[in-house]
């Protein structure tokens, strides 16, 4: 299981595609401002527990559609392409 903080919406769909490399499930969380000059953040879950997605806790706080459906080509050591995922 691997919890990310995303703060920039351009790079989901680049940690999308990490997701189906390793046949992962991503849910997205946003957890809201909070007392004492806490933030609200953005966060993606990638898990293979199909069983903790669906746990009351877990499916409340997440969803598990894709918010961006821009598609790309993995990214890895050797290709990355920042103007893919660019919104001009």
């Amino acid at each position: 299981m691997v919890f990310l903080h995303c703060p920039k919406k351009i790079l989901e769909p680049v940690l999308q595609q990490v997701a189906q490399h390793f046949e992962m499930e991503a849910a997205y969380v946003h957890s809201s401002d909070g007392p004492l000059s806490t933030y609200g953040a953005d966060w993606m879950l990638f898990t293979t527990n199909e069983e903790f997605l669906n746990t009351e806790m877990i499916a409340d706080a997440a969803w598990r559609e894709a918010q961006n459906e821009k598609r790309i080509r993995l990214w890895t050591d050797d290709y990355s392409n920042l103007f893919q995922v660019l919104a001009f």
